[in-house]
């Protein structure tokens, strides 16, 4: 199998960033009904965001801009500048 075809076999990682926990929830209920996608992390501030960020190096963040403490324009920029946009 050459590295392209395992690039298309491997589930999209994603990571959930959000203050309320329910929302959270919710998002990695669906991720993990779907086996294409596989859920790497969760934070629910902004340090735990950008640590998860640069540790798992996701394919899909799922964001909520207002998460307390947490620029999302600087965590955008964040992403850009290692490569993971």
């Amino acid at each position: 199998m050459s590295l392209d075809q395992r690039a298309i076999l491997r589930p999209v990682r994603v990571i959930a960033i959000d203050p309320y926990p329910l929302y959270c929830d919710g998002v990695a209920r669906v991720v993990r009904q779907d086996p294409a996608m596989q859920l790497v992390a969760e934070a629910d501030h902004a340090a735990t965001a950008t640590a998860a960020v640069l540790a798992a190096r996701p394919d899909v963040v799922v964001l909520d801009p207002t998460t307390p403490r947490l620029d999302a324009r600087r965590l955008l920029a964040l992403i850009e500048r290692h490569g993971l946009a």
